[in-house]
């Protein structure tokens, strides 16, 4: 339980891991006549903001971990490619599902964090703090820019592969077995 002034911040656990009634997970509970209602809504606001960013935090590691992910499958199919067994590098080597979702999940995230941003920078009250958040916000578009021109070049150059794929499957000639 962490305690601050005037308040605690806790998780109580009872044994066999239910609540002991006492306090719920990330319950702030006032104390010693401690705070004001404004006061205590604002803190629970910026602890359900510190949440939800550590939730996409969570979300962009994810999405580095299938980027990863993707460049290790490509690193094989360019590893069995160079030891002649081109079917299975093909296999392997279909990287653009993971990395399309890796792609999503990290706009995803990139969005909150504008947004969050943006949020900042409205609730900024004087100079410093709201030059600063404006700061954020054009790193934050710029990031998420990025993002999205990235993703959409994954998406077009998908699409072009699947299309000389199929136009070469198209034009090689069908041997038929003659009858």
């Amino acid at each position: 339980m962490w305690r601050g002034p005037g308040f605690s911040l806790g998780v109580g656990f009872a044994q066999g891991g239910a609540f002991s009634g006492k306090s719920l997970p990330g319950r702030i509970e006032w104390r010693e006549g401690g705070g004001l209602v404004e006061e205590r809504q604002e803190l629970c606001e910026q602890l359900d903001t510190v949440d939800t960013t550590l939730t996409f935090l969570v979300v962009v590691v994810v999405s580095v971990l299938l980027s990863l992910w993707a460049t290790l499958r490509q690193r094989e199919a360019v590893r069995l490619a160079l030891q002649g067994e081109d079917a299975a590098a093909r296999e392997v080597g279909e990287v653009y599902p993971i990395r399309a979702v890796a792609g999503a999940f990290v706009l995803g995230a990139l969005g909150y964090f504008f947004w969050l941003a943006l949020r900042l920078w409205e609730d900024g009250r004087c100079g410093a703090s709201r030059s600063s958040a404006w700061a954020n916000v054009w790193a934050s578009a710029l990031v998420l820019s990025a993002a999205i021109v990235r993703w959409r070049d994954l998406k077009r150059s998908w699409a072009m592969s699947r299309r000389e794929d199929l136009e070469q499957e198209l034009t090689q000639p069908t041997l038929t077995p003659d009858v």
